[in-house]
């Protein structure tokens, strides 16, 4: 089952979900919702939300959903690696790694450089994605819901070629795969994945969509063939 972790140390709170799948859902001292995917971890002040100044959180890995109470006095300010996203009250996804992506569902977000310098403002609909070794910042008209479809239980890949597929099913479940498919990397699928399915439901489903045959050898590694 999930489990939450918190640890005090040097006046800090981390919130952690170490899970390899499902979500963790959490309410700060100041009414805003945290939901957490697995593997995935904040850090806040033990005083966040107690006095009057802003409502910092850290983003130390992973991918959360923010549904931020509004305070016109106290922003709400989220540090993810290089960047920060300042709100007052809105709804917003953020995940880290080479590329900070962050989605704005409703409300209005400020994306800011470490030294406070705004770099945008996103509207509802809109997604950033901020490359940490390019520092270079875009804006994507996104559909919301391939971003934010994990904490309802789904992850939607719009666009994905065999090879990245299987890196994400690798994590998600654990496994290795081997595949000896051949298949054209610039070959793009659309592909859903339910939290509740197991890694047979998943495999067979993509062979609805792709030409591949697998089995699952005694070391636990899927062996993936083209048919």
């Amino acid at each position: 089952g999930l489990w939450v972790y918190l640890s005090a140390f040097v006046g800090n709170v981390s919130l952690s979900n170490p899970n390899h799948d499902g979500i963790v859902e959490f309410v700060l001292n100041d009414g805003s919702t945290v939901i957490l995917n697995a593997e995935s971890e904040i850090s806040f002040s033990k005083r966040f939300g107690k006095g009057k100044g802003s409502r910092n959180v850290t983003l130390e890995k992973g991918e959360v959903f923010f549904d931020v109470v509004k305070d016109a006095v106290r922003p709400f300010i989220v540090g993810a690696g290089e960047i920060n996203i300042r709100v007052l009250g809105t709804t917003f996804n953020v995940k880290t790694g080479g590329i900070v992506s962050t989605t704005l569902e409703s409300g209005k977000v400020s994306i800011e450089d470490a030294g406070g310098n705004q770099l945008a403002e996103l509207e509802p609909g809109q997604t950033a994605h901020y490359n940490t070794e390019t520092d270079v910042l875009e804006i994507e008209n996104s559909n919301t819901s391939k971003y934010i479809s994990w904490k309802f239980g789904q992850i939607i890949f719009e666009s994905i070629n065999l090879d990245r597929l299987f890196d994400e099913i690798e994590k998600r479940y654990d496994v290795l795969i081997d595949n000896q498919t051949g298949i054209d990397s610039d070959k793009n699928y659309r592909f859903v994945i339910n939290n509740s399915e197991s890694l047979e439901d998943v495999l067979e489903s993509l062979k609805f969509i792709a030409p591949i045959e697998y089995t699952l050898n005694n070391a636990g590694k899927v062996i993936v063939t083209m048919t």
